[in-house]
């Protein structure tokens, strides 16, 4: 198992979970901060993120200081701090109170959807009997007409070190 293949499945369920409300949207793995430059093209953008990874033998908690080199162990437990996100195009400030309540409406729709399918994706989807917690969904601000979300998540991961070298 990669970084890779324990952030996709969870994305697919989300993307999934949005397309069924309705969104149609592109959904990306990323390799950094997400940028709100293309929401309002193809009807926005959904992503999956590695925000970073800890040593984490008591999940979620974060080992204290650690020799890796030293203390590593075969299937050695790690948390992923994971962040899913969506964005689509909203008026500005500009609009009429009405249209600012639908965009509002639109974007809580989303909002759930995407987060029943995360939860989904652990309880009977592709994800299940995976350690997990949800810790947020943020709204994110309306930058350049995009409005959306955030669910921040951390996912216990196992990492196998490498063999001991052998002797000659």
């Amino acid at each position: 198992m990669s970084f890779e293949t324990a952030i996709e499945p969870i994305l697919d369920c989300m993307c999934t979970a949005l397309g069924e409300a309705g969104w149609e949207g592109e959904c990306c793995l990323i390799p950094g901060t997400p940028s709100f430059d293309q929401c309002c093209e193809g009807g926005g953008e959904a992503w999956g993120r590695l925000v970073r990874a800890y040593p984490s033998a008591s999940f979620p908690q974060e080992d204290g200081a650690r020799n890796l080199l030293t203390e590593c162990t075969p299937n050695m437990l790690w948390a992923l701090v994971v962040e899913l996100g969506a964005i689509t195009c909203i008026c500005d400030d500009t609009c009429s109170c009405a249209k600012k309540a639908e965009n509002a409406t639109n974007v809580l729709g989303i909002s759930e959807a995407a987060l029943q399918g995360v939860l989904c994706c652990f309880s009977s989807g592709p994800c299940k009997g995976q350690e997990f917690i949800v810790t947020g969904l943020t709204p994110t601000n309306g930058f350049g007409g995009c409005g959306g979300f955030k669910i921040d998540l951390v996912v216990q991961y196992t990492m196998s070190c490498c063999p001991p070298e052998e002797s000659v």
